[in-house]
């Protein structure tokens, strides 16, 4: 099982040398075993894949897993590739809506005055699914689960098991501490549902082999910017260690932070982990990990 970072950071795309290094493009991760593609999130990350699997002659039937409808989240869909053959069949899961349904949105961002091809009108046969909060559903020989976040709007988070391995994907999520920021849930407070949330990241990381976690501000840029939404490696420590999970992807990358300034950030990082007893490392677009139970190697 493999798993390739084609789009790492958050809010909207970079093309400056400062994010060379890391990359540019907005969030979009594959998990690929023995022939089926599983892919998280559309941000323009997606471009490349859709061109690299094209290119290869790959699997003719993907499941795309979409956390939320944020534009940095699924602004590359209309750009990937396979969606423009016929003999492509594409199943869009995400969490249940009772309002603004994610095959509206998608259909919204590909109105005509926006884009030249209807969503109505691309060739291939693309379902979208929803998924029941906690009721796991299998798809691509992978067991999926999905859990709200606390994120604006209606957000979740996914939980992937295969062959003993599991991948847990937190992002966006803020941490819950103090403050709600996603949708209300009917019948329930709002700090009885903040501790849920915060919950939540637990149940998905537990005893994870990996997590890949919103590390996008630093402890002094989330004291500024609450509201946005987003965590710190920090936040991302703490998931890990109350869920005894093994590895922890920095993930969702500031745009603004430049490539040294990450750098830096990932070194005090692995010794923050140490700590922890938690290994982290960073995404990096382009890189590919092998997923075995028990660790993870990079590729060559």
């Amino acid at each position: 099982m493999e798993l390739t970072f084609w789009g790492v950071r958050g809010s909207f795309p970079v093309a400056r040398p400062h994010a060379r290094r890391f990359g540019g493009n907005t969030p979009c991760v594959q998990v690929a075993a023995e022939g089926s593609h599983l892919v998280i999130d559309a941000g323009t990350g997606i471009r490349r894949l859709g061109q690299r699997l094209l290119s290869q002659d790959e699997a003719r039937d993907f499941t795309l897993l979409i956390s939320h409808p944020h534009w940095d989240h699924i602004q590359g869909f209309p750009y990937f590739e396979p969606a423009y053959q016929p003999d492509v069949e594409i199943s869009i899961f995400s969490i249940q809506r009772q309002e603004d349904k994610l095959e509206t949105l998608f259909s919204g961002q590909q109105h005509v005055a926006f884009f030249p091809t209807p969503l109505e009108q691309l060739p291939s046969r693309i379902r979208f699914l929803e998924m029941e909060e906690g009721q796991p559903v299998e798809a691509s020989g992978f067991r999926i689960c999905t859990l709200r976040l606390n994120h604006p709007g209606v957000a979740s988070g996914f939980r992937l098991e295969r062959d003993g391995f599991t991948l847990a994907y937190v992002c966006d999520v803020a941490p819950s501490r103090d403050l709600l920021l996603a949708d209300p849930r009917p019948g329930i407070s709002q700090d009885a549902f903040r501790r849920e949330l915060f919950e939540n990241q637990i149940r998905l990381a537990e005893g994870a082999d990996l997590v890949i976690y919103d590390t996008f501000f630093t402890p002094r840029e989330y004291a500024e910017r609450r509201h946005w939404g987003h965590s710190t490696l920090e936040d991302g420590l703490e998931i890990c260690r109350l869920a005894a999970a093994e590895n922890l992807f920095m993930f969702h990358h500031n745009p603004e932070r430049s490539d040294d300034e990450l750098a830096v950030l990932f070194e005090e990082a692995r010794k923050m982990g140490e700590s922890h007893g938690v290994e982290v490392h960073v995404a990096c677009e382009g890189q590919t990990w092998n997923l075995e139970k028990g660790g993870l190697t990079p590729c060559e």
